[in-house]
């Protein structure tokens, strides 16, 4: 009896034993499994800042101040109220040759040409004689007559040829006429000078005999030129004293705070 009880407590034994042990297996599973952080951070920061500051500052500062078309417009200089010097002291006298050594020693007084105005297709210059004081300062001649060319085309610009039927200056006193005169010019960029100029005119001798070749004659002038192989041709009123010149000038330089006038 004895010995069956103590076979019987050790049976209990081993089986609260047993269960204590599945217990902990389980247990110690069960905490296994339930750890599952699997730490997967899904941290998705993917800094999407996507910073689009496209800085549409568009400036478009397109400067409209037109800055003068040959009369103001188009960023062009304004030609307007200008005045330029034609020097024929030291202009090329091309025709008729030889002429230049004669006549151009006496021609100081200035020629002045101004602009009295300008637009995209047209032009109106004028002209004028000039005095220049001791220390080169150059003005108009208001004693004498200027002279209206023709309005010509300036669609061309800054090219330009002008006409005037009639023109006049003074030699010592003696009045110098000048008839169709043709002036083709180029105004610089700048505005500060005419390129390029040619003029073609018929000049009137038959008063320059005296102060050129001290000789009254109103055929002096012609007699001279027939040296050179040249014959005079007729004027306006049929005479025949008047000669055919071409003349190219340096670059007419303008004449600074002088306009012009009537």
């Amino acid at each position: 009896m004895k010995r069956g009880l103590v076979i019987l407590w050790m049976g209990l034994c081993a089986c609260n034993s047993k269960s204590t042990a599945d217990d902990s297996a389980q247990e110690t599973h069960t905490e296994a499994d339930a750890d599952t952080d699997s730490d997967t951070d899904t941290d998705t920061d993917t800094d999407s800042d996507t910073d689009t500051d496209t800085d549409t500052d568009t400036d478009t500062d397109t400067d409209a101040d037109a800055d003068a078309d040959s009369g103001g417009g188009d960023g062009e200089i304004d030609l307007i109220g200008r005045t330029y010097h034609f020097d024929l002291e030291i202009a090329d006298w091309l025709k008729p040759v030889g002429l230049g050594a004669v006549i151009a020693p006496n021609m100081t007084k200035p020629v002045l040409v101004g602009v009295i105005d300008a637009t995209d297709k047209e032009l109106d210059l004028m002209g004028a004689q000039g005095t220049e004081s001791a220390t080169g300062e150059i003005t108009q001649d208001t004693t004498r007559e200027a002279w209206v060319f023709d309005t010509c085309e300036y669609t061309k610009k800054p090219a330009f040829t002008a006409f005037v039927s009639e023109a006049s200056s003074a030699i010592d006193g003696t009045d110098i006429i000048l008839y169709n005169m043709e002036l083709t010019g180029s105004f610089a960029t700048d505005g500060k000078t005419i390129e390029k100029s040619y003029m073609i005119t018929t000049l009137e001798t038959r008063e320059m005999g005296e102060f050129l070749l001290e000789d009254k004659d109103p055929n002096a002038v012609c007699q001279l030129v027939e040296s050179f192989g040249v014959e005079c041709v007729d004027c306006p009123d049929g005479e025949t004293y008047c000669l055919n010149l071409e003349v190219k000038f340096e670059d007419a330089e303008q004449v600074e705070e002088l306009t012009l006038v009537e």
